[in-house]
């Protein structure tokens, strides 16, 4: 691999990306991947579950349609990918399925109000910068929640400590508990 040798075409089209992407460009997980990253959180019928940087919704509608969540809320900056997740939004998954358009990176957004007294499963697909960048505004609202399961997919979140790391098609999907006393241990201690 070359980067002096790119297409010019597709550094334009790879700029654009970021237009819209305060944390990562959208990359979506294959849904074997997806399926994985709920059996980890071991998500179910009594879970809320949340997707940050929720793409085209893939995670979303499997947390709905194989783990049976009660709600699943996909969050993305993103307007054209939050139409593209309501057109893929099947008929069976409009009670349970939802897309927010909101800015993670906005500690005061409404948004993490809401996963603060809703969520039970976090997941995401974000760059180690991205996650890095996150990972404050996670401990301030999630420091409390003494339900949540955070999961990442890729990455893992710096200087946490994950409770579980697995591999699905090459790519590390990494489990925080924030149920267990020690979530918020971190390996700078």
């Amino acid at each position: 691999f070359d980067p002096t040798k790119l297409d010019p075409s597709l550094i334009a089209s790879m700029d654009s990306c970021f237009e819209t992407a305060s944390l990562s460009p959208y990359l979506p997980v294959p849904p074997e991947v997806a399926q994985k990253m709920l059996e980890i959180a071991n998500a179910g019928p009594n879970d809320v579950h949340y997707e940050l940087g929720s793409g085209d919704g893939r995670v979303n509608f499997c947390a709905a349609n194989v783990f049976q969540v009660k709600k699943s809320v996909g969050v993305e900056i993103d307007s054209s990918l939050i139409q593209l997740s309501n057109q893929l939004r099947q008929p069976s998954n409009v009670e349970t399925v939802t897309f927010v358009l909101a800015d993670l990176m906005d500690p005061r957004n409404v948004i993490w109000d809401t996963i603060q007294e809703d969520a039970t499963v976090l997941t995401m697909y974000f760059v180690e910068n991205a996650l890095a960048r996150l990972a404050p505004i996670m401990e301030e609202r999630l420091r409390e929640k003494a339900c949540c399961r955070v999961i990442t997919c890729g990455y893992p979140v710096p200087e946490w400590i994950p409770a579980k790391v697995e591999k699905k098609r090459g790519l590390p999907i990494h489990l925080y508990d924030f149920s267990k006393a020690d979530a918020f241990q971190t390996t700078t201690y």
